[in-house]
C-alpha cells in the first residue's frame, strides 16, 4: 500500500510540470520545439530505466542481467544527458535571435550579420542533433527491455521506443530548420548523411518492439 507521504512526494513535480506547459503554450520564443523534443527523449529514457528497475535484481529475470543491467545504467545516463539538452537548445535559439538582431545599416555590418547568423545557426544544429543521437540509442535500449524485461511492464518499453522515435524526428526537423542558414553545404551534407543513418531503421525497430511486447504478453487481436 502507498501511504499519503509517498503520493505527495510523487506528485511534487506537478506544479513544475504545469508551469513548464504554461510556458510552452505561451507566445514566448522559448521553450519551444527543441526543448519539447529533448523532454520527449528524456521521458523515453526514463521509461526504459523504469522497466530496468523492475527487472534487474529480481530472481525471475536474473539470467538476463548481463543484458538488462547495462541497459538500465545507460538509460539513467541518457536521462541526465537529454535533460541538459533542454537548456542547451534554448541557449542556442537565443544566440540565433541575437545574430538576427545585429545591425545591418552598412555593407560591412550586413556582412558581419550574415556571418554571425551562419555561425549561430550552425551551433543551433548541435543540441537537436545530440538529442536525435541519444534518442536513437534509447530505441536500442528499449529493444533490450522489450526482449528481456519484466513482462508486467514491457509495454512501457514500447511507449519509450515510440516516444524516442518522435523525439528523433522532431529533433531532425529542428536541425534542418537551422541548416539552411548556415551557408555551409559541406556541413549540411554531413548532417544529412547522419540524419539518414539515424532514421534508417528507427521506425521499424519500434514496430518490432510492438510485436515483441504483444507476443510476450500473449495478446492476440480480436478477429471477426
Amino acid at each position: 500500500m502507498t501511504n499519503s507521504g509517498d503520493r505527495n512526494a510523487r506528485n511534487d513535480h506537478g506544479p513544475a510540470l504545469r508551469a513548464y506547459l504554461h510556458d510552452l503554450a505561451s507566445s514566448a520564443p522559448v521553450p519551444g520545439g527543441g526543448s519539447a523534443a529533448a523532454i520527449s527523449a528524456a521521458h523515453a529514457a526514463a521509461l526504459v530505466a523504469m522497466v530496468g528497475r523492475l527487472t534487474v535484481g529480481r530472481d525471475a529475470f536474473s539470467e538476463f542481467e548481463n543484458e538488462t543491467a547495462p541497459a538500465l545504467a545507460e538509460a539513467d545516463d541518457l536521462v541526465g544527458a537529454l535533460h541538459s539538452q533542454i537548456t542547451a537548445d534554448e541557449a542556442a535559439f537565443d544566440a540565433v535571435m541575437g545574430a538576427y538582431r545585429q545591425p545591418r545599416d552598412t555593407p560591412e555590418a550586413r556582412r558581419l550579420r550574415r556571418q554571425a547568423i551562419g555561425e549561430a545557426s550552425r551551433l543551433a544544429t548541435i543540441p537537436p542533433m545530440e538529442v536525435a543521437r541519444r534518442a536513437r540509442r534509447v530505441v536500442d535500449l528499449a529493444v533490450v527491455m522489450a526482449r528481456y524485461g519484466n513482462p508486467m511492464v514491457i509495454s512501457d518499453a514500447a511507449v519509450a521506443a515510440w516516444s524516442a522515435v518522435a523525439a528523433i524526428r522532431a529533433s531532425i526537423m529542428n536541425v534542418r530548420v537551422n541548416l539552411g542558414a548556415t551557408n555551409d553545404p559541406h556541413y549540411s551534407s554531413a548532417c544529412e548523411s547522419e540524419i539518414a543513418n539515424l532514421l534508417s531503421n528507427a521506425d521499424q525497430l519500434a514496430s518490432d518492439i510492438d510485436a515483441l511486447v504483444l507476443s510476450r504478453i500473449g495478446y492476440a487481436a480480436a478477429t471477426a
